[in-house]
């Protein structure tokens, strides 16, 4: 009886070493992957569309990001913004800080010289975020 349990436990053995190669390919071609996936591309532009909650002064905000500054139009008004340390979310002000925009996931606020207006998040938009593809047009 233990002769009929050696043999397959011989046979198992020896398949696996005969298969470590491959496995070490395999193991391989997993971690390259992982480290593909974790790849963070650089967007140029983020466009970000958002809509007062109702009630508030103002009904429309576009904001669109580039790098560190932030380019805003309220109703009509426009207003270019420098990034600002934020705790959480994203904040931009200009240099006198009369003008002060938050963005935290779909929400945001414009702070205009004292008067605070929050917003929800109708559209968002990147420009340049397939720019490391290759295009092949035939």
């Amino acid at each position: 009886m233990k002769k009929l349990m050696v043999l397959p436990m011989l046979l198992l053995a020896l398949n696996g070493f005969a298969n470590s190669n491959a496995m070490t390919a395999t193991g391989k071609m997993v971690k390259e992957e992982k480290a593909h996936a974790h790849e963070h591309v650089l967007e140029d532009e983020i466009i970000y569309n958002f809509h007062n909650v109702k009630g508030e002064a103002h009904s429309h905000v576009l904001v669109i990001i580039k790098g560190d500054d932030a380019f805003v139009r309220v109703d009509g008004v426009e207003y270019e913004l420098e990034e600002v340390k934020s705790a959480s979310g994203q904040m931009f002000a200009n240099e006198d800080k009369t003008v002060v925009l938050g963005i935290k996931g779909t929400n945001a606020f414009l702070e205009i010289k004292g008067k605070v207006s929050n917003y929800f998040q109708v559209g968002r938009a990147t420009k340049g975020y397939a720019k490391h593809f290759e295009h092949d047009h035939k």
